[in-house]
Formats: structure tokens, sequence, C-alpha cells
């Protein structure tokens, strides 16, 4: 059986193998698998039924011939296109050659020509050498010229003479001091001959310009005669190259001098005798009746003229105070060409030389002010009005010393009438002291401080008011104001002294109470200020401190009073005026506990009580229990009167504080002599029977009836 299958299967083999070659079955076996879902088949498809109209049996079979046919024909048409390019590349193939052959033609050309223009060239590239040195030698020839040579231009404005002066001049004279500076870098290289040769011509130019500008600065400085000149800019430049020649300066200065202290003493007299253009402001004689105002407006003007003085010459030299120096140091961060101390040296020499014009200057108003000012002090002014006089003298003294220093003619004058307005106002106080002690004046009923007292403190006020004002230090002004008020306090407490050597303790202490409590706070009704027609001499802040001190004591004294001790300068002398009120105040103390003693008929009991020795008091007479309790009865009595007898007997004193001040310690005085009492009284020693029915009053209830408590 197995045999028969392989049998069969042998048969088989070759007619598979037919199957698979035959063509018809690979197409049949190809469509069978052909997927018509696939997108180019699709595309096929469409693509063949745009060939047909019709699906038929010939189309069909004529298929493949068709599309083969179609195929030869596109081709064809592709051939006959590309015909026409070949044609076109063809010819711009020719057109390239015969650019190929121009170009190697020009360049032939170009090579004979560099061979024939070779040496041109070189000849061009020389000649362009030397020109650039030439032009390398005329910029160092001009750059030469320039910096050591003066033009045609600057070399007739500085040696041709003329009216004027310009800025071009100033510049030409200044390029040509630049030349000789420069001139001595060539005197130390291998020039010197020509250094030498550039200085001996520019010297010749300089003499002839400095002497040229030396003119024409005399002649402006001719023209100062105005009480404010006008400096152009011109002659500062003038005044600051002429330094460089310092003879020709000297009299420049010596001329401004000259022309500067007639303007002075000629605008000083037309200030006194005839005033301002248009009579405003009126002639300073016109004020002669009022010596203060007088005096300040002739040292008002004399300040004014010199500060305007000072700055036309610091304008005129291009000078600064040292403030302004060190502002412009602090606001300029660049390094100056000279050191710190070359610049210190410059400005101090700078300040000399102004501060000695000045003093020439001014030197000619010395004389008519001394004259005026002395011929015022010696007119018969009283002391408050030389003193405000002398003080205003002070002021102004140490203002022009600030300006003009210490050793101009104008200080030393000024100083020496200070000196002269000082004496002449102690003169005035020592013989209105001399005065006061040849005639002695007795106290009134009332006590109160005599009329010249009155009139002496009225002056020590306004004098303080005006010396409150004055610009000198705390240490200063107590150390001057001491002898001031040591001149009028002095006679003034000796005359009191005086006055009271013939009255009663109590009296007298009283008095002398009141005369010192006004010296140390003097009434007033007003502030008064001095007012300067230049400037206000008491000043506002002076009189507002003491106006609102005035204003703050017056609860404390009941009215509206100036206390010594408003004014700093015063303060030692407060002190002492305050001791010597103390001593008197222990006097009145002293005296008003014998008085409260005596009215609270405690007195014999007390001395009783000293008297007894070693006796005990409850068996010494005087001292028995019988005494002691009619003492007591006299006490009671007398705490329900004692405010009443007590201010009249402190009544004439015109402070209500120190009257206050004496009856609390009289009292309190009284209460510790009634608590040794009443410890005496208990003391079983004493041997007083019951003591404590005695004692009607403990010193507790003493103290509160006579309201010391609190």
């Amino acid at each position: 059986m197995a045999t028969m299958l392989s049998a069969s299967t042998d048969e088989l083999q070759p007619q598979n193998k037919l199957a698979t070659a035959n063509p018809l079955s690979r197409k049949l076996a190809k469509m069978l698998h052909l997927s018509l879902d696939e997108p180019e088949t699709q595309e096929a498809l469409v693509a063949l039924s745009a060939f047909y109209k019709e699906n038929s049996t010939a189309s069909r079979r004529n298929l493949k011939s068709d599309i083969e046919k179609r195929v030869i024909g596109v081709n064809k048409r592709f051939l006959t296109a590309f015909e026409t390019v070949q044609q076109q590349l063809l010819e711009i193939e020719k057109q390239i050659d015969g650019i190929g052959d121009r170009c190697a033609t020009m360049d032939a050309q170009l090579k004979s020509a560099y061979n024939d223009t070779a040496a041109v060239l070189k000849h061009t590239h020389d000649l362009k050498a030397k020109s650039e040195l030439s032009m390398q030698r005329k910029f160092i020839i001009d750059t030469f010229l320039k910096r050591f040579t003066l033009s045609d231009e600057e070399i007739h404005a500085l040696t041709t003479s003329g009216d004027t002066v310009d800025n071009f001049f100033f510049s030409s004279l200044k390029h040509l001091q630049q030349i000789q500076d420069d001139c001595k870098t060539l005197l130390i290289s291998d020039h010197q001959q020509l250094g030498l040769e550039i200085i001996a011509t520019t010297n010749m130019y300089q003499e002839a310009a400095f002497e040229r500008l030396f003119r024409w600065t005399q002649a402006e400085c001719r023209l100062m005669k105005t009480e404010l000149p006008e400096i152009t800019v011109e002659l500062k430049q003038g005044i600051q190259a002429l330094r460089q020649r310092p003879i020709m300066f000297q009299e420049c200065m010596e001329e401004v001098s000259n022309i500067r202290r007639s303007a002075i003493v000629r605008g000083f007299q037309d200030a006194l005798t005839v005033g301002g253009p248009g009579g405003f402001p009126r002639p300073i004689e016109f004020h002669a009746h009022d010596a203060q105002r007088y005096i300040g407006d002739i040292l008002a003007w004399i300040h004014q003229a010199c500060v305007s003085e000072r700055e036309m010459l610091e304008g005129l030299f291009g000078l600064a105070s040292s403030s302004s120096l060190n502002r412009r140091r602090a606001s300029i961060p660049t390094p100056s060409a000279l050191s710190p101390l070359e610049e210190i040296d410059g400005f101090r020499a700078d300040e000399e030389l102004l501060l000695q014009i000045l003093d020439k200057n001014l030197e000619g108003v010395c004389r008519p002010l001394q004259h005026r000012v002395e011929s015022v002090l010696a007119s018969g002014i009283g002391p408050i009005t030389s003193y405000r006089i002398a003080n205003l003298i002070q002021f102004y003294t140490q203002t022009v010393v600030k300006t003009l220093g210490t050793f101009s003619q104008l200080s030393v004058s000024l100083e020496a009438l200070t000196d002269s307005a000082f004496k002449v106002f102690f003169d005035t106080l020592n013989a209105q002291a001399s005065d006061m002690l040849r005639f002695v004046q007795s106290p009134e009923q009332d006590l109160q401080p005599p009329q010249a007292v009155k009139d002496t403190i009225a002056q020590l006020r306004e004098i303080m008011l005006s010396y409150d004002g004055s610009l000198l230090s705390a240490e200063e002004r107590e150390q001057e104001f001491g002898k001031i008020i040591g001149t009028l306090m002095d006679p003034v407490l000796q005359m009191c002294l005086l006055g009271s050597s013939h009255l009663k303790p109590l009296d007298s202490a009283i008095y002398m109470v009141n005369c010192l409590y006004h010296i140390q706070v003097s009434r007033a009704h007003a502030c008064v200020c001095i007012h300067d027609h230049a400037s206000f001499w008491c000043s506002f802040r002076a009189c507002m401190h003491a106006c609102m001190h005035a204003c703050g004591t017056m609860a404390d004294h009941g009215g509206g009073q100036i206390a010594l001790a408003a004014f700093s300068f015063a303060a030692s002398q407060v002190q002492v005026l305050e001791s010597q009120i103390d001593g008197q105040v222990e006097v009145l103390v002293s005296e008003q506990y014998a008085v409260i003693l005596r009215q609270s008929g405690l007195s014999s009991l007390v001395q009783h009580m000293e008297a007894a020795g070693t006796t005990p008091l409850g068996l010494a007479r005087g001292s028995d229990a019988r005494s002691v309790a009619e003492a007591m009865s006299r006490l009671d009595i007398f705490l329900v009167t004692v405010t009443v007898d007590v201010a009249d007997t402190l009544s004439r004193i015109s402070s209500v504080q120190i009257a206050r001040r004496v009856t609390q310690q009289g009292f309190r005085k009284f209460v510790e002599t009634y608590r040794a009492m009443v410890g005496k009284i208990m003391d079983p020693e004493n041997k007083y029977e019951f003591p404590s029915t005695l004692v009607t009053r403990t010193v507790e209830e003493v103290e509160t009836l006579l309201s010391l408590q609190g």
C-alpha cells in the first residue's frame, strides 16, 4: 500500500512543475493576488479609464500595445524639447570661449603696460615719500614759529602806542611770556644760540609792552575818584601783569592809594556836611545834637567805607577772603598746579599787600574821626550816653580790626578812642559817686531807697541793657562788667550804710534790705532799646531776653521787674548781693524773733528759765507752775492775732518774698524755743506737778496755728 502511494506521488510531481512554469498560471496567480484596495492600483485604473471611452474586448486586448505607443510618443516629444536646449547650450559655450579669448588678450596687454609704466610708478612713489617728509618738516617749522615767535599783529599790539589796552594785548603779552619760558628749554639743549637770539628779541618787545601797560594803568588808576569806582577786567589783568615789574607795580599802587585816600576823605566830608544825592540820607552833622546817633552814623559810614574799599581792592587784585579760598579749595577736587604751601604763602603775601594798601587808603579819615569823637566826649555827656558811645566804638573797633587788621592806622585810632570813651565814662561815674557821698540822703519814714539810689540803679539798668548786646564772650563780659558795676554799686552801698547808721537795728536792717532789693530787682515800666541809625545797637535778642525775664519775674516780685540775674554777665554781682541780703535777713530774723517772743508773752518765762541755773525750774521764781500757766494763757491770745501783728511789723519791707521769709524763719526759731521750753516743763528733774496740764498747746499745734507744717 505504501508502495502504491509513493508511486502515485512520483507521477504527480512533473505535472506540478509544468503548472508552475506556465505563464498563464503565473499571470492568473498574479491577478488573483492583486489587491484593488492599494492607492497605486486605484490610480492606475483611473488613468486607464481615461484612455478608453468603453470597456470592450478589443480595448482590453490592445491595452498593452496602446500603452507602449503612448510611451513612445511621450519620449519623442521629450527628445524634441531637449534638442532646443542643446542648441542654446552650444551657443553659450561658444560665447564663453570668446570671453576667454578676450581675457587672455587683456592680460597680455596689462602685462605689457605694467612693463612699460614700472619706472613711472617707482618715480611717483618716491615723490609721494618726499612730499610726506616735506609736510612733516613744514608742520614742525610752523609749530616752532608759533611757539617761539610773535605774529605781526601781536608785535603791533605790544609795541604801538595807544590809548586803550584790550584783551588781544594781554593774550599777546601772555604769548610773549610763554615764549620766554619755553626758551629755557632751548638753553639746556643743543640750540642755545637760537634760544639766546629769541630771548633778546622778545625782551625788546616785552619792555615796550610793559612800558605801554604801565602808562595805561596809571591813566586808569587816576579815574578811580568816585566812592565806588568801576573795576574793568582789563584793569585787573593789567595790575596782575605789572606785578612782574615790582617798581612799576609799586608806583601804580602809590597812585591808587593817593587817589583813593583823597576820594575817601572827600566822601567822608560830604557825608558829614552835604549828605547823599538829593539830600537823602541827610548830612551826619545834622544829628550832631544827638551824640549817640552822631557817633553811630560816623562809625557806620567808616565801617561801610572799609568794607567797600576792601571789596574793591579784592576785585582789583583778584583776591578773595580766606573763607572764600577754603570754600573754593573744597569745591574743586582737581589738584592745583601749586603746592599747598605755595598757595598759602601766596595768599598770605596778597593779604598783606591788600592790608597795606587799605591802611594807606583809609588813614586820611583818622584825624577828622578823632577830632569829632573827642569833641563829643568832651561835651559833658552823661554816664549812660558815654557808656553807649564807648560800647559802640568798641563794637566797630572789633569789626574794623577784622577787616583792616590790628596794626592799621584806623584800627589803632579806634582802639585809642575806645580807651578814651571808657575813661570819660568812668570819670563821669566817679564824679557822680563823689557827689553822692558828699550829700548823703537820710532815709524816709517808709525806709524806702532814696532817690539817688533809684537814679543810680536806673543808670545801671540802662547800661546793662546796652551791655547785653555786646559781642564779647561770657567770661570777658563778666570780667569787664565787674569794674563797671563796682564803680556804680560801691558808692551806692556806702551811701546806704551811712544813711542807716543812725537808725534802730530793725529799721536799719529793713532799710538795707530795701536798698539791696532795689539794686537786685530794679523796677522798669518798659524795655528801652537804643536804636542806632546804622544798626540796632541794643539787639532784638537782648531786648526780648530782658522782657521775657521781666515777665517771668512779675509773679515773684509783684510787678513788672527786671532782675539783675536776667543778665548772665552779672552772675558774680548777683551772688554778692544775695549774700548781703542774707546777712540783713539774719538781723531781721533775730529782731522779728524778739518781737514774736515778746508779743507771745513767753519772753519773761524764757528769760527766767535761762537764768535759773541749777535750781529746778518748778521751784524757781518766775518759772514756777503759776508763771507757766499765765504764759500759756498769753500764748493762746497771741496765736489768734499773730498774723496781723507780724504783718504790721514787716510792712515796710519792699519784697513780699523777703518779708515772708523773715516771718517764716522767725516763727521757726520761736517754735524751736517753745519746743525747748516744753521739754524743760515735761522734764521730771524740774519738779513740775502735773506738767501735762500746764502745756495747753503741743508743739505740733503751735506749728499748725503758725502755718509752718508742710
